[in-house]
């Protein structure tokens, strides 16, 4: 994982991350079909929770910095289980569906940022490629 990470930087993601949730959140509980807002197809819908669910876990990666693997699959584990949780509430709501495929389309964004941090973080840290830093 990164070595440092900006103090600034760390707060912007926090509040990023924590933005994106609420509106997870938000439009997770929301009657379908509410005037002005379109329905949209599946595989648009799918896109949709994908790029969500990447966005909240590699803000919440680059908050949180985590140093341990133990720490990093935490943040994963959270992305992930919201993404699960909020499906299963969606049982619960009378014009809303849960769906296996929103389910897995959010456990993907989650699982692809983080494979994408710890790839940049590599690819941004040498010594942790095995090479020596003056090259």
């Amino acid at each position: 994982m990164p070595a440092r990470v900006a103090p600034l930087v760390r707060a912007a993601c926090f509040t990023a991350a924590l933005a994106v949730a609420a509106v997870i959140f938000y439009e997770s509980t929301q009657e379908r079909g509410r005037p002005g807002v379109p329905d949209v197809s599946t595989n648009l819908a799918y896109l949709g929770h994908f790029a969500t669910y990447a966005v909240l876990t590699i803000c919440g990666l680059i908050a949180l910095n985590p140093r341990s693997p133990w720490a990093f699959a935490l943040v994963l584990a959270l992305a992930v289980s919201l993404g699960i949780a909020l499906e299963v509430y969606q049982i619960h709501l009378s014009t809303r569906t849960a769906s296996v495929g929103d389910a897995f389309a959010n456990a993907a964004g989650a699982l692809s940022a983080s494979t994408a941090y710890v790839a940049l973080a590599l690819w941004f840290d040498p010594a942790k490629r095995g090479r020596p830093t003056g090259v």
